[in-house]
């Protein structure tokens, strides 16, 4: 299931790709190698997304939930840095508490936002991309785990 669910994305972001770079051609602007490591971390982090998805249909009765966690999973995934700076910098210690466990519980999906990268063509190095990759690879290889898990012992 998360095969095909990632072949559908990866042609799907293979074709906004190619039309992106062709509008790059077309107004004069040098492809930089920065624009295609956004693109596939950005396409890495759709693939977390998807392990997720079908993490949480495995024990949610309804559709709908499902896709409410995975957009909460993908809001709280985005913020989670934010989160800790403002308790750090705001909140009482409860609230700090509070923010360093869902900080450590939430998985950061900034790691594969390289928007800001790409627009200052500023390149990660090969180890922070390796440890990205590592990052996200055991993420997925986890929750399938665990997803499987889940759907073993699922009645029907």
């Amino acid at each position: 299931k998360w095969l095909g669910l990632s072949a559908v994305i990866s042609c799907v972001t293979l074709i906004f790709s190619l039309i992106f770079f062709l509008l790059l051609l077309l107004q004069g602007i040098t492809f930089q190698l920065v624009f295609f490591e956004a693109i596939v971390f950005g396409l890495f982090e759709q693939f977390i997304l998807i392990s997720f998805a079908i993490f949480f249909s495995t024990f949610t009765s309804s559709p709908l939930v499902s896709i409410f966690c995975t957009i909460a999973l993908f809001i709280a995934g985005h913020i989670t840095e934010d989160l800790i700076v403002y308790a750090i910098n705001h909140g009482s210690e409860e609230f700090q508490r509070f923010a360093t466990i869902i900080y450590y519980i939430v998985p950061n999906l900034d790691y594969f936002n390289l928007k800001t990268q790409a627009i200052y063509n500023i390149s990660l190095g090969i180890e922070q991309m390796s440890l990205t990759f590592l990052y996200g690879s055991s993420l997925i290889a986890f929750v399938l785990f665990l997803s499987s898990m889940i759907f073993k012992k699922k009645e029907f």
